[in-house]
């Protein structure tokens, strides 16, 4: 049986356009975990989502993987936060192509938890290249 399409309102879809725009004025980039949560709400408030919630990182919702990423679902999205500030916004809709990245401070990219798959539904998750694990470069916005 195919799954029903999932349809955004041209709202939605504009409101996403706006944060994506402030997602890609953080500067200079984060460098924890804590401070790319906080850029992320900044962004959200600059982008006039002030509704829009982004869980505690200590949350029911925060998923703690052993490399020390953290990972939060959201009602249609996926934020995977990376101990060196760098992070990864996933639409959860099919697809689930990634929204948004950014590096950490240090310049490294965003690096998915071995384990993410393990502790996490696959199909929230960005597409993987099936020999190295990684996240298809050719989905990836990053800043």
């Amino acid at each position: 049986m195919d799954r029903p399409k999932l349809m955004r309102t041209p709202q939605t879809r504009e409101r996403l356009h706006r944060l994506r725009h402030e997602l890609g004025r953080i500067s200079p980039p984060p460098s924890t975990i804590e401070e790319a949560r906080a850029e992320i709400i900044q962004a959200m408030a600059r982008a006039d989502l002030g509704a829009w919630r982004v869980p505690e990182l200590t949350g029911d919702s925060a998923l703690h993987h052993a490399d020390g990423s953290v990972q939060i679902v959201l009602i249609a999205h996926v934020i995977v936060f990376n101990s060196t500030g760098a992070f990864q916004i996933v639409d959860t809709h099919p697809p689930g192509a990634p929204y948004f990245e950014m590096r950490g401070r240090d310049g490294g990219a965003f690096v998915p938890p071995c384990d993410m798959h393990a502790k996490a539904d696959r199909n929230v998750g960005p597409p993987q290249d099936e020999t190295s694990g990684r996240a298809d470069p050719a989905h990836l916005r990053r800043a």
